[in-house]
């Protein structure tokens, strides 16, 4: 099982996007760059589409993550980097994925078929992503520094490809995993009123997942980084959080976009450092 992560910093909002296709000017691949996620990118009609993208600086970065992507389940991801120029000879990253769905029947374990990301025997509808919004994390297996990049959908089951959010982060990792007792609810918002004969009416809102958790032993280099990245982020950046970074049902379901509503760090005991963080998810 893979440590949970956090994806703090993402370099392809600072990076030059261009799409293979836009729907319209509405839904432009400059909207991958918007924190608000319901500003998406939309492809023209069609089974594929790509996103090429050129850093400002080259930093380097272990993660991939895509919110709210619509494919279905016959649907990939391939992530492409290069050193040299887009589409170069100096390939450094090809990676071919395929998206995690949250697979409704829980009444057998969510497999997710063959292979790491696996297809699965579910179908090619479309899955409803209902109230567990879906992210779907890559792992490079390696840190890559490289300039130019592309994220190519397809989707022999729809007509267009849609994103609401791309992250390429090097993803913030602790030697010691999070502690036992974290913690996930939903954040009903709904407006309720009651009339003067007792009845009560409910205008209903999506639900917010929160997340909290603890690491109690942090290293020094970790409660240092940490603290930086406390008072950088504050609770107005965005950030991709994940208990579970994996393709099955139990990762959609721990793993949010949204920001931090707290963050502290301790010093409970001699040598020991802790982080008690909380967040909240952005809709």
């Amino acid at each position: 099982m893979p440590n949970s992560i956090f994806l703090f910093d993402n370099l392809a909002d600072a990076a030059t996007l261009a799409a293979s296709s836009t729907a319209g000017s509405t839904m432009a691949v400059a909207n991958l760059q918007d924190y608000q996620r319901t500003k998406f990118w939309r492809s023209g009609a069609g089974t594929s589409s790509y996103v090429n993208g050129t850093l400002a600086a080259v930093r380097e970065v272990s993660h991939l993550g895509l919110v709210d992507l619509n494919l279905s389940t016959v649907g990939t991801i391939r992530v492409q980097f290069w050193t040299d120029a887009l589409g170069g000879s100096v390939g450094v990253l090809d990676k071919t994925v395929s998206p995690t769905l949250y697979i409704e029947d829980e009444r057998t374990p969510s497999a997710y078929g063959s292979g790491l990301y696996g297809a699965g025997p579910y179908g090619i509808g479309a899955i409803t992503q209902d109230q567990a919004r879906n992210i779907t994390i890559i792992p490079f297996g390696a840190n890559i520094a490289a300039a130019y990049w592309r994220v190519t959908f397809t989707d022999t089951a729809g007509s267009y490809q849609q994103c609401g959010r791309l992250f390429l982060a090097k993803a913030v990792e602790f030697e010691q995993n999070l502690s036992y007792g974290w913690g996930a609810e939903a954040v009903d918002e709904t407006v309720r009123r009651q009339s003067l004969g007792g009845q009560g009416y409910y205008n209903a809102r999506d639900r917010r997942l929160r997340l909290r958790g603890n690491f109690e032993w942090l290293t020094e280099d970790e409660r240092t980084r940490m603290t930086k990245r406390l008072i950088n982020w504050g609770q107005h950046r965005p950030l991709i959080y994940s208990v579970f970074p994996e393709s099955t049902n139990r990762g959609l379901v721990s793993t949010v976009y949204g920001r931090l509503e707290s963050g502290g760090i301790t010093n409970p005991g001699y040598g020991q450092n802790a982080l008690a963080f909380t967040v909240l998810e952005d809709l």
